[in-house]
This record gives C-alpha cells, structure tokens and sequence, in this order.
C-alpha cells in the first residue's frame, strides 16, 4: 500500500523519498520537486469542448443570467405584405434572461432589456408603418413570442398604424415576430447563436453570483465530461463518465462565442462513476465502475478559438477501485523512472483532498494532498532500475 503524506504532483519532476516501514508494504512518500518541464499535451479548446459537453449533456436547466446582444440595425422580410420590419438594437444592449427548460421545451423565458428597449418599425414595407419601443419578451414553451411589453410594463396588444385610428392586433404580425425566436435549445441561450441573421444574436453570457445570478443544470445519467487529450501511452483522453443524473451549477460564467473567450466557475457536485481516467505525465489513475467522487469546485477557461486552455478540479474525496494498467510514478532521475503498474483487480484508491490541473501551457497537476493507492499485485518498471526496484 502506498500513503500519500504530502501532495504528489506530476506536473513537475519528483523525486520521492521511500521509507519502508517494517513488512507490512506500507511506504511514506516525500516528494521533491525538480524544475517543471512541458509535457506532451493537446490543451487547445478542451474548455470550450467541457462546456459545450456539460450543455448538450443537460436534460433540464434554469437559471437568471445575462446576454449581450450585438448592434443591429437592418430589416427582415416576411412572405406576406405588412410582416416586413425595421428593427434597431442599440450598442451595448444587454437583457436579464430568466428561463426554465426541461423536457425539450421552455417552461419559463423572459428577456428584460432594461436601460435598452429594442426598437422596431413593423409594417415598413406597406405605406402605413407602425412603431414599437419593447422593453420585455415572454415567450412560449416553443420559442416563440408570447407577450411583448412595453418599458413601462404594460402588455402590447395592438399597433396604431400610420394614417390610421384603430390598432392592429399584434397577432396579426406572427411572421414579422417568427424574427425574434428563440428555438428551445440550451446551447442557443448558453452558447450564442452567431448563425443567427438578427435582430437578437448574442455575442456575451454571463453569470455574476455577487448579483445573486445562476444556472443550475441536470446532466443525463452517462454523460462524459472531457478533460483534454494527453500524449503518451495510456488514456488517449482525461474523462470522467457520471453514472447517474448530476445536479451541477454555474456559479460564475462569462463567455465570448465569437472569440471563444470562456471562464466558469462550478459549484460543488457528488456522483458516482461508470469510469474515468485521470493523469499527468507517468501518473494516471483508471477510475474503474463504482469510484465516488466528490468535487468542491471545477474552474475552467480560455483566451480564444484554438487557444490553450486551464482547467482546475477538486475534490473532497475520491475512492474506488483502480483498473489494470493504473500507475504511479514513485522516482525519477534523468531519464530514469520507477514505476508501479497495477496487473490485478484489486487496486484501488482512497483520498481526502484531490486536484488535477491544467495551465495555459499544457503543463498539468495532479495529485493527492492525502490519501492511500493500494496496489497488492503492482509491477515495477523494469526500465528503471533505481531506488531498489527492478
């Protein structure tokens, strides 16, 4: 058995200090650092690829949060005569969302533009237009536009037109509206809708928890939440695969789709794992069916399309069985290793305080503050025969 008494962290070199306590395998680890070295490590976009899995993931979600739209000045078109428009969205423009999605649908959506009611001149395409300042969208479980209301509060339900002295319904423009959808698709409100030829395209999501905002999520049992390729034998690709539905929580969000700017910050979550598998460099722990797992944050962001990404996760407590193939890095001088590999199938892991990292530079950390690896049937490297073991 191997007890971990201070942090093991695989990003840099280790040397660790054995001390072998009587028969009973049992042996202390003391690591000392060697200067960190770049590990072969794909980390372009593996942020975007966690978030955009945790979205499509998401069975249910509800949440207030904020969405910067782009300016947008120009016209759309409808197949009929009166449902053309004029719409203008000022720079700047930011709506408080509120929306509540389960089942495929919105069960709750409302856009406030507050300060920035969006302006629109419906009918520009007949010689009796008509003019509409809208502070407030609700829409139906569809996407489409239920109610528009005006800054002051106030239901709109019909358009005094040019020349004219009664209103039109509004009903009768649902063309000229079918503009302003919102399709019931988590990843259009979380991810943007750039496609989208306006008026309402998002360019920023945002979640600010000092302003008491939020998304809580429900991810599908058997979701697979990825955590970056690494070179080297092994794993091709770090991952966790959650057994049953996990409740999750975005506690700080802000994202840039057309940059690829994220930064978000997770609340804490418990699950249970089909499988998993984490690791930096020799290191790698093959988390068989069965581990718990319970994280108290995951961070994770990045600059730009293409850009490196960092990743941050820790968790209170790990425990499950190791699959063979599972190893550990005990020593390395030079080009030397010593290695544990587990062969059988009883392996397993315990810890108090885990974390694995990744930086901006693909250099990664991963280890246990405290913690036991019991490996009974472990094979030693034999590529490296220092520190007694061959």
């Amino acid at each position: 058995m191997i007890l971990f008494r201070h942090r093991l962290q695989c990003l840099t070199f280790v040397v660790l200090c054995l001390h072998f306590i009587g028969t009973n395998g049992v042996t202390k680890i003391r690591p000392r650092a060697y200067p960190r070295r770049a590990l072969p490590f794909q980390n372009q976009d593996v942020a975007l690829a966690l978030y955009r899995a945790i979205l499509e993931s998401s069975e249910s979600a509800s949440g207030t949060l904020r969405i910067g739209l782009r300016e947008f000045a120009g016209r759309t078109r409808g197949s009929h005569l009166g449902q053309g428009a004029l719409w203008a969205v000022e720079s700047g423009t930011v709506a408080k969302v509120t929306f509540n999605f389960r089942g495929g649908r919105w069960s709750d959506l409302t856009l406030d533009f507050g300060n920035h009611p969006l302006n629109v001149q419906i009918a520009e395409d007949t010689a009796a237009p008509g003019a509409l300042r809208i502070g407030k969208i609700v829409y139906h479980s569809d996407g489409t536009v239920r109610d528009l209301i005006e800054p002051g509060g106030v239901v709109i339900t019909g358009v005094v037109r040019r020349g004219q002295s009664h209103s039109t319904s509004v009903g009768f423009f649902t063309e000229l509206l079918s503009s302003i959808r919102l399709a019931p698709q988590l990843r259009i409100l979380l991810a943007g809708n750039e496609e989208s030829s306006g008026p309402l395209i998002i360019n920023s999501i945002t979640v600010n928890g000092a302003e008491k905002e939020n998304i809580l999520l429900a991810l599908r049992p058997m979701t697979t939440l990825p955590l970056g390729q690494r070179g080297g034998a092994g794993c091709a690709v770090d991952s966790l695969t959650l057994s049953g539905s996990v409740p999750l929580s975005f506690n700080a969000l802000s994202f840039e789709p057309s940059i690829g700017r994220l930064d978000a910050t997770m609340g804490s979550f418990n699950t249970g794992l089909t499988k998993g598998c984490l690791g930096a460099d020799e290191t790698e722990f093959r988390l068989a069916t069965g581990a718990q797992f319970q994280a108290s944050s995951l961070k994770f962001g990045q600059s730009k399309h293409g850009g490196g990404s960092h990743l941050s996760l820790s968790a209170g407590a790990l425990s499950g069985a190791l699959s063979p193939g599972s190893r550990v890095e005990l020593a390395r001088a030079g080009d030397r290793k010593s290695i544990l590999t587990a062969a059988g199938n009883n392996a397993g892991v315990q810890g108090d305080r885990f974390e694995f990292s990744i930086k901006d530079d693909g250099t990664r950390e991963f280890g246990l503050t405290s913690g036991r690896i019991r490996m009974p049937s472990a094979i030693p490297s034999r590529r490296a025969p220092i520190l007694g073991l061959t």
